[in-house]
């Protein structure tokens, strides 16, 4: 954060975030679309420095603020309202330093443990299709503990910025899509019953009319909510306040000022989403509040420019809130990529956004490394990433390639893959939003074996990632993905490093392939104690901290340490797996 100023403000994100030239080609579409590297759906006002300084301000204080970092011995916080308030501690350590910041703002909730038994399978396309892909998988030896069908209420396309590729977007309408899912509850029972398999699904706080929709409706909310008055208002049109997601959606979004909306969406939620069993859901945005000076909030007096970075959390609190009402509340898993201070006490996972499916540092693969170890370091232990990534960027159209679209490869959904098996709390899939240009597990037989090989990673890691969460993420706020700086702050090289390597819990080390075509890794064992030591899985080499060593990373094999010679019954069933896999080779 050195000779940085970082705007907190919560907002979309941006493609390309500052990776060239997907940035400036979206830019080129509309004004900052792009985004740089410091636009974010999570804006939180907090920090933690590497000598174990803590502040944040209160949670009430939710206005646009900057952090600035350019003075050598200062921070500079300037807050955008008349009064502000804060909090300023010393700890010991960095790890202690979250644990102070976590007494404050609250610790996450703890995760099911069915989350632990394998993939949570991302599909979109009907209930036919999602039961052909989970019986292929569990022949691959895949083990499969949910599917997310994001599409339960419906899908419609979206024109692309180039070409004449369609963008694959939802139904915002909150029912069951009557084509994709004509039986959706039975389904879900028929997944959990027949394959032991859950079903998690999809809501954000937008409703969108659904006049023009092909194979109807049973409830148009939108027209429920404008006659109800339960959305963002706009006081010179004297009406809804719409907002724009792309070309061609627009809608509103929920005033969760209003106790008549909160009581009138928590029955869409009761009758119409948790009736069917589910087990989870992704609450999506939270970001998108106009702040223009004609939005009208129905009870909050103040600019909404300065209610914008609250929404999130009230969002978080009024879903968690919902779903404590219901039978499955215990097995549900509820995440979100948007958050204020506090949210983190409302929400068991936390998801790091739409990443576009490539190699970048800002937008891609690397992006979420990064944005899993900061989010750790702000009282976030429980995360992951969307495998394979979201997003699908373009560049102009050429003759080779007249739709401009970048396809995912199947090298770095195997990657990915990896990644998602030696870092997160979850191992959840996505078909991305122009599914038909990217490589998905169930492309081909390679693909399906390269995932099935890393859902298995992820299983054998369950019992040591459920210690560290169980432990020191319940109780101390510590979280799973641990940046290098948590333990070594006086190491500079450590202090440098991003996304390159990390912790996994504290007996782990791992340094993932994040660039295509790399079968050998650098890897700098940080630490200044020269005892300290790091055995590499795979080969069983022991090396000391403090050097940079090269290693052997061919697919399905990341660079994994352990450390110290940890040994535990849990981390044994990783260790066997590691044993009983080393010999497969992955191809692509």
């Amino acid at each position: 954060m050195k000779n940085q100023t970082i705007p907190i403000f919560s907002r979309e994100q941006g493609v390309g975030r500052g990776d060239q030239p997907i940035t400036a080609l979206e830019d080129s579409q509309s004004w900052f679309s792009g985004g740089n590297e410091f636009t974010t759906y999570t804006a939180i006002p907090q920090f933690i420095s590497s000598a174990a300084r803590v502040f944040y301000l209160r949670e009430e204080d939710t206005a646009f603020s900057e952090f600035d970092f350019t003075k050598p011995n200062a921070v500079t916080v300037r807050y955008d309202a008349l009064t502000v308030g804060g909090h300023f501690m010393q700890a010991d350590n960095m790890l202690n330093a979250i644990t102070m910041l976590t007494d404050y703002v609250g610790k996450m909730p703890t995760l099911p443990e069915w989350v632990d038994n394998g993939a949570i399978l991302g599909i979109q396309g009907g209930q036919e299709k999602v039961e052909r892909i989970v019986k292929e998988g569990l022949k691959q030896d895949c083990p499969v503990a949910a599917v997310w069908l994001q599409d339960w209420s419906g899908t419609h396309s979206q024109e692309a910025p180039y070409g004449n590729m369609q963008i694959s977007r939802l139904w915002w309408n909150w029912e069951s899509d009557s084509k994709l899912h004509p039986t959706w509850a039975e389904f879900v029972q028929d997944l959990r019953e027949e394959y032991g398999v859950k079903t998690l699904a999809y809501i954000n706080p937008f409703v969108a009319n659904v006049s023009s929709k092909a194979d109807g409706y049973r409830r148009n909310l939108f027209l429920e909510a404008t006659k109800g008055g339960y959305m963002v208002q706009n006081s010179t049109t004297n009406g809804t306040a719409i907002i724009s997601s792309g070309k061609g959606i627009q809608a509103g979004i929920l005033d969760l000022t209003n106790q008549k909306t909160r009581a009138w969406f928590a029955d869409v939620l009761r009758k119409q989403v948790w009736n069917a069993n589910i087990s989870g859901v992704m609450w999506d945005f939270g970001e998108y509040t106009p702040i223009t000076p004609d939005t009208k909030l129905a009870n909050i007096s103040s600019d909404a420019y300065f209610y914008h970075n609250q929404y999130p959390r009230d969002w978080a609190i009024f879903q968690r809130s919902v779903a404590k009402e219901m039978p499955l509340f215990d097995e549900m898993v509820t995440f979100h990529r948007s958050a204020s201070l506090g949210s983190n006490r409302h929400l068991n996972l936390f998801w790091v956004g739409d990443q576009t499916t490539v190699w970048g540092v800002n937008d891609g693969i690397k992006s979420a490394v990064t944005i899993m170890g900061q989010m750790g370091i702000s009282g976030y232990a429980q995360s992951h990433s969307d495998l394979g990534g979201y997003t699908t960027a373009f560049h102009p159209p050429t003759v080779a390639n007249s739709s401009g679209a970048i396809g995912r490869s199947a090298e770095i959904l195997g990657r990915w893959g990896e990644l998602a098996a030696v870092s997160s709390a979850v191992f959840r899939s996505h078909e991305g939003n122009v599914p038909e240009v990217n490589a998905q597990f169930y492309t081909n037989s390679s693909t399906y074996s390269y995932y099935a090989y890393n859902a298995r990673m992820f299983k054998s890691l369950g019992p040591y990632r459920r210690q560290v969460l169980n432990n020191e993420s319940k109780t101390r706020g510590w979280p799973l993905l641990r940046m290098p700086v948590l333990y070594h702050p006086d190491d500079s090289k450590a202090r440098h490093i991003s996304y390159q390597s990390f912790y996994l819990g504290a007996d782990l080390y791992v340094a993932p392939v994040l660039d295509p075509q790399t079968t050998k890794l650098n890897v700098y064992l940080p630490g200044t104690d020269r005892n300290r030591t790091y055995t590499h899985v795979w080969t069983g080499q022991t090396y000391h901290a403090g050097q940079t060593v090269r290693v052997d990373a061919p697919y399905g094999k990341p660079a994994v340490f352990v450390v110290n010679h940890a040994h535990s019954p849990e981390l044994n069933v990783f260790l066997d797996f590691v044993r009983k896999e080393n010999g497969t080779v992955i191809r692509v």
